[in-house]
């Protein structure tokens, strides 16, 4: 079966190639990709993540026990996931990416200094339902994330520098609250609920 495919394949490349197809070299094909992801982000999308910030994502192994350098897990949100790691495992990489992102810009501005603090990151229908949270919620699909920082204070022109650091790298919804800064990936609005 697979000789049969192989050569089935084979044969159509061929016949794709003398009817004129181009096949593209390795280095063309980059260039495509590249040119691509260039027009992607000048229409205004989140630039895409690296092969290598993928990977430097930490794993919730690093995570779980509060001893990561960049961040730290606070609240009980966690342990109401079934299984408990899923509150940052189905956080969608892009957004957990941007999460890193903004821990070093902000740092590098002198935003921050040390680790971001997550609040809330996935939620289930459960404890999404439990905490109040919107029907439609965007930490339900795992496009949310809540966040603090040592001296957190929500307001003043540092913290206003951080939520447009936020919106330049990527995240569209923006939640104003006294104990934390609500930032996701979908459509773009705000909403203040500070007191």
């Amino acid at each position: 079966v697979f000789n049969t495919l192989s050569n089935a394949s084979n044969r159509i490349t061929g016949e794709a190639i003398r009817a004129g197809a181009i096949r593209a070299t390795e280095e063309n094909r980059q260039n495509l990709i590249n040119n691509a992801r260039e027009l992607w982000e000048k229409a205004g999308n989140i630039k895409l993540p690296t092969v290598e910030e993928l990977k430097d994502i930490p794993s919730w192994e690093k995570v779980k026990d509060n001893t990561h350098d960049k961040i730290r897990l606070e609240g009980n949100w966690v342990t109401q996931m079934e299984p408990a790691h899923e509150g940052w495992t189905r956080i969608e990489p892009v957004v957990r990416v941007l999460m890193m992102r903004l821990h070093k810009e902000a740092n590098n501005q002198g935003l921050i200094n040390g680790h971001l603090i997550l609040v809330s990151g996935f939620r289930n229908q459960k404890y999404n339902k439990k905490v109040k949270g919107a029907k439609q919620s965007q930490h339900m699909a795992g496009n949310a994330i809540d966040i603090k920082w040592n001296g957190f204070r929500s307001n003043g022109d540092k913290f206003n520098q951080l939520v447009a650091l936020a919106r330049r790298l990527g995240f569209k919804g923006v939640g104003y609250y006294n104990n934390f800064l609500h930032l996701d990936i979908g459509p773009e609005r705000s909403w203040d609920f500070r007191g």
